[in-house]
């Protein structure tokens, strides 16, 4: 095996940068499912939190980098996150994430069979075990309408099941027009080619708009 071949068929490092708003304890739990995981470089970026995250963090995971902000909203904290790491893979997350053991290996080793695509999306799973949809399909009009009037008293309705996908098999790969933000798997180079997220999105949507740009 050449040089050149071995550093081909080396895993990819991989970065996570957390966004946090008063959320210390949540967030303390999801640096501490990070070294099984596979984390490489790890970023909380705490926007604005008045609950001693900063302290917290800092305490117990001195090798964590935290970069206080105010709360500048989740898109403008990522994109600063990011830019503070070098890793070719960025996974966003939300700060109540808990990470299996080396799943962000499985994420990078997905990305990299797929040159082609900037973002992966995680299976997530709520803290009981069920499935979490985050694939999305970009929505119609009557699907944004059916899903907003009907979504919430009747879940699986065909307009919400059509736009979260949820007829399909959430264990197979398949190509989404977007994932949820709540944990996403980044291509740093398209990520940045795009411009990242837009700032002009405070909190929800960003996602949605990253992915159209994607």
């Amino acid at each position: 095996m050449t040089a050149s071949d071995a550093a081909a068929a080396a895993p990819s490092r991989v970065a996570v940068v957390i966004v946090t708003h008063n959320t210390r304890e949540d967030v303390l739990a999801c640096l501490d499912s990070l070294p099984e995981a596979g984390a490489d470089e790890i970023v909380v970026v705490d926007a604005g939190s008045s609950d001693g995250t900063v302290g917290a963090v800092r305490s117990a995971f001195p090798s964590v980098e935290v970069l206080p902000l105010a709360n500048v909203g989740y898109g403008s904290g990522a994109n600063a996150g990011v830019a503070r790491t070098s890793a070719p893979i960025v996974v966003v997350a939300n700060a109540d994430t808990r990470f299996a053991p080396r799943s962000l290996a499985q994420l990078a080793g997905v990305l990299a069979d797929a040159p082609g695509v900037g973002a992966v999306g995680p299976l997530v799973r709520y803290p009981d075990g069920r499935h979490q949809a985050s694939a999305r399909r970009f929505p119609t009009l009557g699907q944004a309408a059916g899903h907003a009037l009907l979504g919430l008293w009747w879940p699986r309705n065909p307009w919400t099941r059509s736009y979260r996908m949820l007829d399909d098999d959430p264990l197979a790969p398949r190509d989404v027009d977007w994932v949820s933000g709540c944990a996403v798997a980044l291509r740093r180079e398209a990520f940045l080619d795009v411009g990242g997220f837009d700032p002009g999105y405070f909190m929800f949507v960003e996602d949605v708009d990253l992915g159209y740009r994607l």
